[in-house]
């Protein structure tokens, strides 16, 4: 089971999105999933992935134990270890880190946007949105002069 990031915004700012995005060398595509869609109306949906799926580019969760997480893949101890061991050497891929150095400021920037994380067992571009999974609005206060 992986997580993914789909970002809601208004069509006309699609584009200025993706170029951000893919700056901060992120992969980016269209999210055609119609049970995200109806969370969304009326607005660009983009599936945000880094390293084929969103599990690093979060915010820092309980739970978010490297090692749980590559175990539930279905990784065995010594690949877990393996991957623990790459992990350490790529500081890059901290999920904090992702999230406070690239993917906030962009997304910041870009508001106001909407987006969610969801947990996938099978394919993030068909795979039903439960009900009980919230989608978060992120809005920047305009500034006073």
């Amino acid at each position: 089971m992986c997580t993914f990031l789909t970002v809601a915004i208004a069509p006309s700012r699609r584009i200025g999105l993706i170029n951000a995005l893919r700056e901060a060398r992120l992969e980016v595509a269209d999210q055609p999933n119609p049970s995200i869609a109806a969370r969304f109306p009326g607005e660009a949906l983009l599936l945000v992935t880094h390293g084929g799926c969103s599990c690093d580019l979060g915010p820092p969760t309980k739970g978010a134990e490297p090692a749980a997480r590559l175990a539930r893949r279905g990784l065995s101890k010594g690949q877990v270890k393996r991957a623990l061991e790459a992990l350490a050497n790529a500081p890059e891929k901290a999920s904090s880190s992702l999230w406070t150095e690239r993917l906030r400021p962009i997304l910041e920037a870009h508001a106001p946007l909407g987006f969610v994380f969801h947990q996938v067992k099978k394919s993030p571009l068909t795979q039903a949105l439960p009900s009980s999974v919230g989608v978060q609005l992120l809005t920047v206060p305009r500034k006073t002069r």
